[in-house]
């Protein structure tokens, strides 16, 4: 079966990174979680230079309900290369994941170096600095900040991007501004077919309503590219 052969591959090349990750990628399907972890960890060992191997085992570790582990190795992959803006992403959501919220805006702040012109690490650091809810992490004028430069770099009318920007003036306690921006997000989202987001959408604009801020403190979730 594909099992027998992948451990053959690995056989055949025992020095080989790519091996060792292909041979993984099966134990996984098979539920093999601990073995396939096993074999990841061999394969950062034997391409320390190896993006993928690095990526593979984060994701595995998480998989496996070892968060903390996860976010050890997706940091690893943060300081090895900062121009990887999804992997800042994905760590800052592990360190959430994990209660610590500091940890998580500290990870984006950090990317701002190297991703500071990628638009989800500015949406997802403006969102956390809207609405964390510990009081002394949040910062109404960076998010707001930062959440316009999001959509300016967009060139577009994104209702995610906007939903924060809302969230960022009513932190700032312009509610007039926030609704507004989340009224035209949920106009934006309709003709774009993104109803998931009414629900959401609509719970802020009562907020704004009663002049009341948005406390949540996690991003909305982008798939990992």
């Amino acid at each position: 079966g594909a099992g027998k052969l992948h451990e053959k591959i690995v056989e055949l090349n025992p020095n080989s990174a790519d091996a060792r990750i292909v041979l993984a990628g099966g134990l996984l399907v098979q539920g093999k979680n601990k073995e396939a972890i096993a074999a990841l960890h061999e394969a950062v060992r034997l391409g320390p230079d190896d993006q993928r191997a690095f990526l593979r085992l984060s994701e595995a570790l998480d998989k496996d309900g070892q968060l903390d582990e996860s976010l050890k190795v997706m940091l690893q992959v943060v300081t090895k290369w900062p121009e990887n803006c999804e992997a800042s992403r994905a760590a800052s959501g592990l360190a959430a994941r994990l209660n610590d919220e500091q940890k998580a805006i500290e990870i984006l702040q950090n990317a701002l170096a190297s991703c500071g012109h990628d638009p989800n690490v500015l949406n997802d650091l403006a969102w956390r600095l809207a609405t964390s809810k510990q009081s002394q992490l949040r910062d109404g004028q960076k998010a707001v900040e930062f959440a316009r430069k999001a959509s300016v770099i967009a060139e577009d009318d994104n209702p995610i991007f906007l939903d924060t920007l809302s969230a960022a003036y009513a932190e700032i306690g312009d509610f007039d501004k926030a609704l507004d921006t989340a009224q035209r997000a949920q106009q934006v989202a309709s003709e774009h077919g993104s109803a998931g987001m009414d629900a959401e959408l609509a719970a802020h604009i009562e907020l704004y309503r009663k002049q009341q801020p948005v406390r949540e403190g996690r991003p909305h979730n982008h798939p990992l590219i």
